[in-house]
C-alpha cells in the first residue's frame, strides 16, 4: 500500500517530462482543425502555440522542451498544414473563436498561456480580449505591431503618397503588387514611415537618402524573393489590416504576466556591406528606433508587460533563439 501511495504521488511528476507527441483532429463549425498535443497537465495553465503567417503547427525548436514543465497544444489554422479550410473572413477574432473552441473539444481545459508569433501576437492578443477568465499569460514573439500607423488601407497610403511624394508611388505599388490586399497595406504603411522620416531631412541630402534606400530594397528583394501565400495564409494576409485593427481595439488586455520578445535585429541587418552607405545606416537607425520604441510603449502600456530584446535574433525568435522562448514560457508560468 505505502508503495502504491508513492508511486500515485510521483505519477504527475513524472507525467509532466512525457513530451510524446499527440495528433487531435477536432471539428470546429463544420471543418477540421488538427491540433498537436503535448506534455501532460500537470497542474498549470496549458501553453497554446500560435505561429506566423502559414507557420501551421510549427515551433520544432521549443516544444519538446515545454513540453517537459507543461501542456502543449499548437496546431495547424484553418486552410493550413493538415486543417481544412474554415469561413472568412480569417481575421484575429475567427481565428481566436476557433482556437478557443477547439481547445475545448480538445479537452485541454483553461486556463492558457498563449505564445504568438509574428501574426499569431495578434490572434493572442484578440483571444485575451476574448477570453481574459481562460487567459493566464501572454508571450508576444516579435509579434506584428498593433499600431494605429500600420493599420491604413493601401489607398489611404497611395493618396499621402500623391500628396507628399508622388514619383515614390510607383515604386511602393510595384513592390506591394503580388501581395495579398492587407499585407500590400502593412508593406505600404512601413514605406510611409520610412518616407515620413525622409521628409523631415532636408534637400539635397533627402534625395540622396531616397536613392540608396530603393537601391538596397531592390537589392534585398532579388536576393531573398519570397513566394506569395497560398490557401489559409492567403486568407489571412487578405484581412491582415483589420486583425491589427482588432488588435488595437482589444486593448486594454487583461491583467495576466505578459512578455513581449523583440528581435535584436532587423530585416536591414541583412544588408549587403557594400551598402551601408552612412545614407542608408541612418535610416536602419531611425527604423531601429521606431521599432523599439513603439515596443517600449505598448509594454509601458500593458499591465504586467516586460519587454525582453533577444540579442542576436531575427524575426523567427523561436527559431534563432529557441531558448529565449522557453525561458519566458517558464517565467509566466512562474516555473523555476
Amino acid at each position: 500500500m505505502r508503495r502504491l501511495c508513492i508511486l500515485l504521488l510521483l505519477g504527475p511528476i513524472f507525467g509532466c517530462t512525457h513530451t510524446t507527441q499527440r495528433p487531435v483532429d477536432v471539428d470546429v463549425e463544420g471543418h477540421r482543425l488538427h491540433l498537436l498535443a503535448m506534455g501532460q497537465d500537470c497542474g498549470r495553465p496549458s501553453v497554446v502555440l500560435e505561429s506566423g503567417m502559414g507557420g501551421g503547427v510549427g515551433w520544432e525548436h521549443t516544444r519538446s522542451e515545454i513540453a517537459k514543465f507543461a501542456q502543449l497544444v499548437t496546431y495547424d489554422r484553418a486552410g493550413i498544414g493538415q486543417s481544412q479550410a474554415g469561413p472568412e473572413p480569417r481575421d484575429a477574432k475567427t481565428i481566436a473563436r476557433e482556437l478557443h473552441a477547439a481547445l475545448h473539444q480538445a479537452g485541454v481545459k483553461p486556463p492558457y498561456v498563449l505564445a504568438g508569433q509574428s501574426l499569431g501576437g495578434l490572434y493572442v492578443q484578440v483571444f485575451a480580449a476574448e477570453y481574459p477568465d481562460e487567459t493566464a499569460g501572454l508571450i508576444l514573439v516579435d509579434p506584428t505591431f498593433a499600431d494605429a500607423k500600420l493599420a491604413l488601407s493601401a489607398d489611404e497610403v497611395r493618396r499621402w503618397y500623391m500628396t507628399h511624394e508622388p514619383d515614390d508611388w510607383p515604386r511602393v505599388e510595384d513592390k506591394i503588387r503580388d501581395k495579398p490586399e492587407g499585407v500590400r497595406s502593412f508593406l505600404a504603411c512601413k514605406y510611409k514611415l520610412i518616407e515620413e522620416f525622409l521628409q523631415t531631412v532636408p534637400q539635397p541630402r533627402r534625395s540622396e537618402m531616397r536613392r540608396e534606400w530603393w537601391a538596397v530594397i531592390d537589392r534585398l528583394m532579388g536576393d531573398h524573393p519570397r513566394s506569395p501565400p497560398t490557401g489559409g495564409a492567403r486568407q489571412e494576409g487578405a484581412v491582415m489590416t483589420d486583425s491589427i485593427r482588432q488588435a488595437i481595439t482589444a486593448r486594454p488586455l487583461p491583467k495576466v504576466p505578459t512578455i513581449l520578445l523583440a528581435a535584436g535585429r532587423i530585416d536591414l541587418d541583412e544588408m549587403p556591406t557594400d551598402a551601408l552607405t552612412p545614407n542608408v545606416l541612418a535610416l536602419r537607425a531611425e527604423a531601429r528606433r521606431w521599432r523599439m520604441a513603439a515596443y517600449q510603449q505598448w509594454a509601458d502600456a500593458t499591465a504586467g508587460a516586460k519587454l525582453i530584446i533577444v540579442p542576436g535574433s531575427g524575426h523567427d525568435i523561436e527559431s534563432d533563439r529557441p531558448h529565449a522562448v522557453i525561458d519566458a514560457v517558464r517565467a509566466v508560468l512562474r516555473y523555476p
